[in-house]
């Protein structure tokens, strides 16, 4: 019996000593970290600037936790896009050249077909590599060859940048639609005409609707005469309880549906059938 539970202490022994050789390989150098385009950290960014030949600047900046678009035009950003261009400064560089000035042109570092600045730092993107189909760009005084996956995201037009939820950061209590008033109560929501016939997660289906509903483009007013209106009620205020209200112009429903936030200068824009879908109660 000893001598069976000496073999096993040996045993867990060599053991413990085969994974200790595995996991940290004594005499081993641990290979280098990986080189990234960065030299701020992701988290400690909070301005970004696009500059595009024949297109208009953009610049985001970071307040909190949020991204903010200030030009071309104050508005609420894409929250995705923004931290897609920060995400370069985590984006591993698959290899490095020396800047020679006179070979630029070669890697369409010359002219640059983006710039993008992190903060203080400046990123020259240039022409994709013939065959591996990576992305040149010069920082730092280096050029390096990237995965292209942000490069898109650069050639977008700004209103791309725009969030496109109509109602980001608004909880509806009320909703007074064209020929429809829906409005939160003790017992839930309810509508007046009153619907015969339909339930009354019917109703709540339409007040998400208007919650998570995301247009497919957003641009700049474009200084048309309005159609009809609708208003959105909600609280801005907790303590109070006090309802604030949210006017939406209706500005065409076809060929598109176009709600236009007099509040944002912003049109919001729809296909077509969506207008049932915000402005009627679903059956069965």
């Amino acid at each position: 019996m000893k001598q069976r539970w000496i073999i096993n202490l040996g045993l867990g022994i060599i053991v413990a000593v085969l994974i200790w050789v595995v996991i940290y390989s004594p005499g081993k150098t641990p290979p280098p970290p990986p080189i990234t385009l960065g030299s701020t950290p992701a988290d400690k960014i909070s301005e970004i600037r696009i500059i595009r030949p024949g297109k208009k600047n953009i610049r985001l900046v970071k307040t909190g936790m949020l991204w903010r678009l200030t030009a071309p035009i104050n508005a609420r950003a894409n929250q995705f896009r923004a931290t897609s261009v920060v995400g370069l400064a985590t984006t591993r560089s698959d290899g490095q050249l020396e800047v020679n000035i006179d070979k630029l042109a070669q890697y369409g570092l010359a002219n640059p077909l983006a710039t993008v600045w992190l903060g203080d730092q400046k990123l020259d993107f240039g022409d994709s590599h013939p065959i591996n189909r990576k992305r040149y760009v010069m920082t730092d005084n280096r050029i390096h060859l990237i995965n292209d996956t942000v490069f898109r995201h650069l050639t977008v037009p700004f209103s791309d940048y725009i969030d496109s939820q109509l109602l980001a950061g608004i909880e509806p209590t009320t909703l007074e639609l064209p020929k429809l008033r829906i409005k939160l109560g003790d017992k839930g929501w309810a509508a007046k005409p009153e619907p015969k016939d339909i339930s009354a997660d019917r109703i709540t289906a339409l007040v998400d609707e208007w919650r998570h509903t995301r247009a497919l483009s957003v641009s700049p007013y474009q200084g048309k005469t309005s159609g009809s209106s609708l208003r959105i009620g909600y609280k801005d205020d907790a303590k109070t309880g006090a309802t604030k209200w949210l006017k939406i112009y209706i500005r065409s429903r076809k060929p598109e549906l176009v709600l236009y936030r007099p509040d944002e200068g912003l049109e919001y824009h729809f296909p077509a059938d969506m207008a049932k879908r915000l402005f009627e109660i679903k059956a069965q």
